[in-house]
């Protein structure tokens, strides 16, 4: 087993932190799967974390989340919506059951830089298992998906 780089979450809900702290702040490791970057619970709501790694190389964002519900159509977009605006995979696992008056609602799954969900377990414990082509990734950040490259970050408010 590879032993990942030291990782910080960026979010922690219900706090403020400077926006600008995120650079640096990011972890990503070259494992023999591919490049790898971790993200947790709240960091999956906010693009610029994801961002922050497809630009050091990740190809596959792994968070661990505690989710509750109401927010299972929230994390479903986001889901989608961090592979697809960052050409890469992304693997969400997020924790069942209660605890207190929470209802934490599973949902664990694997999507596509095509935000196509490529495995899903809907609730319970189990596994989502998915086989990934990551020279996808090349393809389509060369034609079809070239976000990357096509930034501008000059035309950006200062944040």
């Amino acid at each position: 087993m590879e032993k990942l780089k030291g990782f910080t979450g960026k979010y922690i809900y219900g706090t403020s932190r400077d926006p600008t702290s995120l650079q640096g702040n990011t972890s990503k490791s070259s494992t023999k799967f591919g490049k790898i970057g971790l993200g947790i619970c709240y960091d999956l709501e906010f693009p610029e974390s994801a961002r922050a790694l497809a630009l050091k190389g990740a190809q596959i964002i792994f968070y661990s989340s505690a989710q509750p519900e109401p927010m299972g159509n929230h994390v479903d977009a986001y889901i989608k919506s961090r592979a697809g605006e960052n050409c890469l995979y992304v693997c969400h696992s997020n924790r069942t059951g209660r605890e207190g008056k929470m209802t934490f609602f599973g949902q664990s799954q694997i999507v596509s830089p095509w935000c196509e969900v490529l495995a899903r377990k809907n609730s319970g414990t189990g596994l989502a298992i998915a086989q990934i082509d990551l020279s996808l990734i090349k393809r389509l950040s060369k034609k079809k998906l070239p976000y990357l490259r096509q930034l501008m970050p000059s035309t950006y408010a200062k944040m």
